[in-house]
């Protein structure tokens, strides 16, 4: 079979370690996750898994300021994340450390960045139309 010979060599490649294990054995969980949502991808689906992932951890989420909607359709801007708004934290310097992005906005790497932590992880989904 094929695919059983493909694992052979995976194995043999890597000292005896299948890419199972040495996977398995990598992965870490996430609590930093920034997710760009984009249109007729299933990303509502990813939003809601990452919404429950995020409750289930009780970590901290940037939640638009209206509807739901960060900025759009202009750029990302920290100012459309309702923590910032309201509390005016990026006046008074009491910064919230948020966990999860995820809902829409048009993407902005150095507004993003200067929000989320150092160690976020970036995720998108995209399909040939």
């Amino acid at each position: 079979d094929i695919f059983q010979n493909d694992i052979e060599l995976q194995e043999d490649t890597f000292s005896g370690v299948s890419i199972h294990d040495r996977v398995q054995g990598s992965c870490r969980r996430k609590s930093n996750i920034v997710f760009l949502k984009s249109h007729k991808t299933a990303s509502s689906t990813v939003q809601n898994i990452l919404m429950r992932y995020g409750l289930t951890f009780n970590l901290t989420f940037a939640l638009p300021r209206k509807e739901n909607f960060l900025n759009w359709p202009k750029f990302f801007h920290r100012s459309s994340v309702l923590q910032e708004h309201f509390h005016g934290n990026h006046l008074h310097g009491n910064r919230t450390n948020y966990n999860i992005l995820c809902h829409h906005t048009r993407f902005h790497y150095d507004n993003i960045r200067a929000l989320m932590p150092n160690d976020s992880v970036y995720v998108t989904i995209v399909r040939n139309p």
